[in-house]
């Protein structure tokens, strides 16, 4: 196929060269206007010097919007967005974490193409699971546009496995916005399936310790090669193995002869999915009760020397990372980036407001942000805390890092930061909760006193609505065709089908 591409370049490009030049641009134009109307974001704000919310979010949008093909399910993002070759055209957590978010809540159709891919690439994934000794699939680190594993350093190709639970979510995000019982019940239920497989296999048990373990492991903090029970991994992996049962429970309900078909074709029997919930209910997470924090790992207050952070890092144009070489930065305590406060900003409702603030205190002060994929998450849980003034600041960095004071973009813009934008304005300033948690549509706005307004438009579960946030009011134009509720702040509110509902905010 690679070698027919000349002949259909030709093939879509050769109409055009007949073709009207005023015609032509009115399509191209006609093509933008319709996207950028349903993924623009308004933000009126009153930005220090240096800084533009407004153009940097529709800077934002528009590279997000130029990333990805509505009818390409054979597509994937990279990390630069196919605008630089550094990480060579492959897929990471990125995709599913970070970027495809946007696409879920504002074209729907676009947003099916990531779980789409994932899921052609299904045998790519057992084979990789197999060369490691497992059952089941297991997605690789580093994933080319054929599905096979792009080489990668050894401890995040072997250990950063976390990735394989990230795919399962994005797919889960996806349905769950959508409800696409069709993708679940036809894709999505093999993915999870075949993912618990492999955790199965790859879960520990360990003497003298009860419960189930996950040793030898990456998290999202690439400066920690390698630790036990990493409390984002561990709780990605408990909701995969979940999700088995929990879809094998829906499809028993709704489609029962296509769970009869799968389960034959995949050989899926009681005893494994028994085991499934075993491993669930018993996958170890590290959490100090007495002091109220999610540990990074096993160990983690201890394991890890003390550094002078700030006596370090003279210069912030220049990444902490810099100053110290690998060996001192995999055993010292500072975070590349977001950790246990990712895991927070994705399922905020899993842990209570005490033991979000004391994490999220914990982490700050030793996590220097070196990735780009970090900002977003530590500035979400800062909004989930009512923390307006430090959701703005962490905006802000959002911001500078590839369109305001301090880019470091000169190889292309950061997909996963772009992306992250988005789920700033959405999930943080204007307080959605994602349906990857929660099918029901809330909000609780947290926005700071430099932002006035801000409106955006999403798809909720196949209903069109406008979303428009001010200090002191929140507006829902609904233009679906059946009533919605939602919840807004704790208290429930019905959203009548054509109409704009206007609900007080608390000042």
């Amino acid at each position: 196929e690679r070698d027919r591409l000349p002949e259909v370049a030709a093939e879509l490009i050769g109409p055009a060269l007949t073709d009207d030049l005023d015609h032509l641009h009115a399509r191209h134009a006609g093509w933008w206007q319709e996207r950028w109307a349903q993924a623009d974001i308004t933000i009126e704000a009153d930005d220090p010097p240096g800084y533009n919310s407004q153009r940097g979010i529709r800077q934002a949008i528009y590279h997000l919007l130029r990333a990805k093909g509505a009818d390409e399910p054979r597509a994937l993002i990279d990390p630069k967005g196919m605008i630089g070759d550094l990480y060579y055209g492959a897929a990471f957590w990125d995709m599913e974490i970070f970027i495809n978010p946007f696409y879920i809540y504002t074209a729907p159709a676009t947003g099916r193409n990531t779980p789409a891919f994932r899921f052609n690439h299904l045998d790519q994934a057992r084979s990789h699971a197999a060369s490691y000794g497992y059952r089941g699939a297991r997605y690789p680190w580093m994933q080319a546009v054929d599905g096979d594993p792009v080489i990668s350093m050894w401890q995040y190709g072997d250990h950063q496995i976390h990735i394989t639970a990230d795919v399962i979510l994005g797919m889960w995000h996806y349905v769950q916005a959508s409800d696409d019982r069709d993708f679940l019940f036809n894709a999505g239920a093999e993915m999870i399936l075949e993912t618990a497989r492999y955790w199965r296999d790859r879960v520990d048990t360990v003497a003298g310790r009860p419960g189930y373990h996950i040793y030898g492991v990456m998290g999202p903090d690439e400066y920690k090669p390698l630790t036990n029970n990493n409390a984002y991994t561990n709780y990605c992996v408990k909701r995969n193995i979940e999700l088995a049962g929990e879809v094998v429970a829906l499809m028993a309900a709704e489609a029962p002869q296509r769970l009869a078909d799968l389960r034959a074709r995949l050989d899926l029997t009681d005893e494994e999915l028994a085991a499934f919930a075993e491993i669930a209910a018993g996958l170890h997470l590290p959490i100090d009760q007495e002091r109220g924090i999610v540990w990074q790992c096993d160990d983690f207050d201890t394991a890890f020397i003390n550094l002078d952070i700030e006596a370090i890092w003279q210069d912030r144009t220049r990444l902490f990372g810099s100053y110290l070489s690998q060996e001192k930065t995999f055993r010292a305590k500072a975070l590349k980036q977001s950790d246990v406060v990712a895991l927070m900003s994705l399922f905020p409702a899993a842990f209570d407001d005490r033991i979000k603030a004391a994490s999220y205190d914990y982490y700050s002060p030793i996590n220097i942000h070196d990735s780009s994929n970090s900002m977003c998450h530590h500035m979400i849980v800062a909004a989930h805390l009512g923390r307006a003034d430090q959701a703005y600041a962490a905006w802000l960095r959002s911001l500078d890092i590839d369109f305001a004071q301090l880019p470091r973009a000169a190889d292309g813009v950061h997909c996963a930061n772009v992306g992250g934008m988005w789920q700033e304005v959405v999930f943080g300033f204007a307080g959605m909760g994602s349906a990857l948690e929660d099918p029901t549509l809330r909000f609780n706005p947290c926005l700071p006193t430099a932002i006035r307004r801000l409106a955006f438009s999403i798809h909720w579960r196949g209903t069109p609505l406008d979303i428009e946030v001010e200090t002191t009011a929140l507006h829902i134009t609904h233009r679906g065709s059946h009533d919605l509720s939602c919840v807004v702040a704790g208290h429930s509110h019905k959203l009548p089908a054509g109409r704009r509902t206007s609900i007080t905010l608390a000042g």
